[in-house]
């Protein structure tokens, strides 16, 4: 495929990629309701899917450690987060969801979900179906490009 602007495929991903960054206020206010800024929703979303230590999350948002580090503060301050020792390996540590870490995002799933719903609404839940299939699997090529093993579709968070 051309690498050109005006190839079929690039003007579709433009329009994509524009939808989504309009559609990303969405749960910018979800978040915000629920008092997470969007960082803080993707890394508790992110460790929802399995612990993880520190430094694969880093990779699987693309940041550097030290960004990471300052949002999973700010989760564990408010006791969203929490660190467990790895089993065998006496420096290592995971990070996983607290309670209140799963009711927080919880809440912004719900609200996320019923915004979703309701635009959709002119559609078919089957094409909700679809689109959440597609991103998906951009997700996929988003985790691949960044070098880190994605989870198996069937570890990925379902409501």
């Amino acid at each position: 495929m051309s690498g050109s602007p005006s190839a079929p495929f690039d003007t579709s991903a433009v329009r994509a990629g524009r939808a989504l960054a309009r559609l990303s206020r969405i749960l910018e206010q979800a978040s915000s309701q629920a008092g997470l800024s969007l960082a803080q929703y993707r890394v508790l979303a992110l460790v929802a899917e399995r612990p993880q230590r520190a430094s694969a999350l880093a990779a699987r948002v693309d940041v550097q450690r030290a960004t990471l580090s300052a949002v999973v503060s700010g989760l564990e301050q408010a006791g969203l987060l929490a660190r467990h020792a790895v089993a065998g390996d006496g420096r290592g540590v995971q990070l996983g969801l607290t309670a209140r870490g799963r009711a927080a995002l919880a809440s912004v799933d719900r609200h996320l979900g019923a915004q979703l719903v309701e635009m959709a609404a002119a559609g078919s839940v089957g094409e909700l179906e679809l689109l959440a299939g597609l991103l998906e699997g951009l997700v996929r090529g988003f985790e691949v490009r960044c070098v880190v093993e994605p989870p198996a579709r069937d570890e990925v968070l379902q409501p």
